[in-house]
């Protein structure tokens, strides 16, 4: 086991800093299964929200403010000071502005039109755009084994789009392409966050100045776009897909009664 020196040289430091990079190998699967099972219910969650016709940039700023109030109070507990000079600026406004509240705002919009387990698909596909982004960026060696995996996945998107009966309507593999724009913009996140991260920055500082920034963008963007953010759901414009629903639903009251 690797010893952890403390920053006065102490042992007691040392012991303490080992113990808890140990604690935190050992649960970090259970972390990641913790990650990916509520990055997964936060799909569904917003299916269900885009189809009772919640404005996108009113969720996505719901969203964002309660991130950055959570965050806040932790950094506010551990002593960690917010920072908004030009260099922090300039990582809230690409990794957090560009690289998360846009895509997330179209996802909402998007997904309301297609069903939850194509946007999925479409989402998984980040962590290819990002090796095809970082070889750009050469931030990454090429490797023929990872380009054939891009390649398949780019495949599977084309088995998705092209044939006519792969999803609900025709007219949804267009929905589709725009759903592309949320995973390309995360994928830009992720460069973002590589190539932009002030040296020094604390992630739970970054974290949160750049939620913080987020829901201040939204709630401009939403004023501009006249959004009602707090009671948008009384008035929510119901989907296609909430359309199409109801329509089936009298179809069916209709055949019953005949």
């Amino acid at each position: 086991m690797t010893r952890i020196s403390a920053p006065d040289g102490g042992e007691g430091g040392g012991v303490a800093g080992a113990s808890t990079v140990d604690v935190t190998r050992r649960f970090s699967p259970l972390l990641i299964l913790l990650l990916g099972s509520l990055w997964g219910f936060n799909t569904s969650m917003v299916k269900m929200a885009g189809l009772e016709g919640v404005p996108a940039i009113g969720l996505t700023t719901l969203q964002m403010t309660g991130a950055a109030i959570m965050l806040w109070l932790v950094c506010h507990m551990r002593g960690i000071r917010l920072r908004f000079d030009r260099g922090h600026m300039i990582y809230y406004v690409l990794v957090g502005v560009i690289g998360t509240a846009v895509p997330s705002a179209n996802m909402v919009n998007t997904i309301r039109e297609l069903p939850a387990g194509v946007m999925v698909l479409a989402i998984a596909m980040v962590p290819l755009m990002t090796y095809v982004g970082s070889l750009f960026m050469r931030m990454e060696r090429f490797d023929l084994g990872r380009l054939t995996g891009v390649l398949m996945g780019f495949g599977g998107v084309l088995l998705i789009v092209l044939p006519t009966t792969s999803l609900p309507e025709p007219d949804d593999a267009g929905w589709f392409l725009i759903g592309l724009i949320t995973p390309t913009l995360y994928a830009f996140s992720s460069i973002a966050a590589a190539r932009c991260r002030p040296d020094g920055a604390d992630s739970a500082g970054l974290a949160a100045g750049m939620c913080l920034v987020m829901a201040v963008a939204l709630m401009a963007a939403g004023v501009g776009a006249r959004t009602r953010i707090h009671s948008g759901l009384c008035r929510a414009r119901p989907s296609r897909s909430v359309h199409r629903h109801r329509h089936r639903h009298h179809l069916h009251r209709l055949y019953s009664v005949l």
